[in-house]
């Protein structure tokens, strides 16, 4: 009859299983395993995207896109015909547009005059 032993640093542990538990035993393991084992990455997770997936990313048409690489003002790759984008890159390039709402101008504003009358001259 087969027996499963499982020895740790503080105890030892006999016990007797039919084949039918043992086997479940080891199927809900591998269950468990997998549970906590990282997929394959999402669309979204994705290191490099294609222009479709720029457009939606970014709500810009194909042709815009094209006319942003031909000025060099998105970050993209090109091997041979072939264009690539790093979707990180692509979201970096989103933020830097980001503009100051008022309260930040006002905030960065009272920062610097704060910081002028601390250091008493003014430049």
């Amino acid at each position: 009859m087969p027996y499963l032993n499982i020895t740790d640093m503080e105890k030892t542990i006999t016990t007797t299983y039919n084949e039918q538990e043992f086997q479940a035993i080891i199927i809900d393991c591998f269950r468990a395993c997998l549970k906590h084992t990282p997929q394959h990455p999402k669309q979204e997770e994705q290191l490099f995207i294609n222009l479709k997936q720029v457009c939606e990313l970014t709500g810009y048409a194909a042709p815009t896109i094209y006319g942003l690489i031909g000025k060099n003002a998105i970050p993209h790759f090109k091997k041979g015909q072939r264009l690539f984008f790093e979707r990180a890159a692509i979201l970096a390039w989103i933020k830097d547009g980001k503009r100051k709402t008022k309260a930040e101008i006002e905030a960065s504003a009272d920062e610097q005059l704060a910081g002028k009358k601390k250091g008493g001259k003014a430049r």
